[in-house]
């Protein structure tokens, strides 16, 4: 009788362990679901490094294929307005990390030319 309550003992308690595990892991499942949300709503604010190329844009490549190709119709208007779209779409896009990553790189490749140029006058 005692094993068999001795047995019904350990039983419970590796019941009552492997529910705190389990709520442990539901536990983790959920920040681990929270954090994949952040970083999904984060992505678009990072953005990527050489990204902002206007040469990239398809508006201004036919653009400026239908002004090297000109038809006798109107493609140099078309054209145009295609090249003044893609500029227009690549001044207005956000603000990234990367941006700003880039363009500090480039203001203290700058400063540091602009210290050389005084050092050496």
């Amino acid at each position: 009788m005692e094993s068999t309550d001795q047995k019904l003992r350990e039983m419970k308690k590796i019941l009552s362990t492997l529910q705190e595990h389990g709520r442990l892991y539901q536990d983790f499942a959920k920040t681990l679901e929270q954090y994949a949300n952040e970083t999904r709503t984060m992505k678009p604010l990072i953005g990527k490094p050489g990204e902002t190329s206007l040469k990239d844009s398809w508006l201004v490549r036919a653009g400026l294929a239908l002004i090297a190709f000109p038809d006798p119709t109107i493609s140099d208007l078309v054209g145009s307005m295609l090249v003044t779209a893609g500029v227009i779409k690549h001044k207005t896009r956000k603000l990234t990390a990367a941006d700003a990553c880039c363009e500090f790189q480039s203001t203290v490749k700058t400063i540091h030319e602009l210290a050389k140029d005084i050092r050496q006058k």
